[in-house]
C-alpha cells in the first residue's frame, strides 16, 4: 500500500474508510458499507499499479542502487515495464519483494560498506603504525630471507 503523501491514499486514508464502513455496517446499511468497501479498493488497486522509476524503485526498497534494481528486473526477479528506454517498476512489485531475504541481505551488505567507509582514509600511515604492522607479522618477508632460507624457483 502506498505510504506517501500527496492525492493518493495513505495508511491513515485506508484506516479511515475501513472503519467508516464498519460504522455503516453496525448501523444496518448495506448499501453504503459496499461503497465505501469498493472504492477503498479500487483506490488501493490504482495504488498498486503505479509505476515507479528505478529510482523510486530503490528508494521504496531501501536499497542504494538503481542497478540492482536494474539487474533484477534483467535476470527475472522483478517485474519491470519498458516505456521507450526507461525502466519502470509497478508498485505491487515493491511490495512483493520488500521483505524478501535477498532485498533485506541487499540493506545489510549496504550497511556494511556504509560503515567500513569509515576505516582507513586518506592519510597514509605513519612510521609507527606501519612499525607496528610489521612487528606483528608473524614470520620473515620473501625478499628479507637469507639466501639458504629461500625456495628454489
Amino acid at each position: 500500500m502506498r505510504i506517501v503523501d500527496g492525492d493518493r491514499m495513505n495508511t491513515n486514508d485506508v484506516h479511515a474508510r475501513l472503519a467508516a464502513a464498519l460504522s455503516s455496517a453496525q448501523s444496518g446499511n448495506l448499501t453504503e458499507t459496499v461503497q465505501t468497501l469498493q472504492t477503498t479498493l479500487e483506490a488501493l488497486e490504482d495504488d498498486r499499479r503505479e509505476l515507479l522509476t528505478t529510482t523510486q524503485a530503490a528508494e521504496a526498497l531501501g536499497i542504494g542502487s538503481i542497478n540492482t534494481v536494474k539487474s533484477w528486473v534483467k535476470t527475472g526477479y522483478l517485474t519491470g515495464v519498458m516505456r521507450g528506454t526507461r525502466t519502470l517498476i509497478p508498485r505491487s512489485e515493491i511490495e512483493r519483494i520488500h521483505d524478501s531475504e535477498r532485498t533485506q541481505r541487499i540493506r545489510v551488505a549496504e550497511r556494511y560498506h556504509d560503515l567500513s567507509a569509515d576505516l582507513g582514509g586518506d592519510e597514509p600511515l605513519s612510521q609507527d603504525e606501519l612499525d607496528a604492522l610489521d612487528a606483528g607479522r608473524p614470520g620473515t618477508l620473501p625478499w628479507e630471507r637469507e639466501p639458504a632460507q629461500r625456495r628454489p624457483a
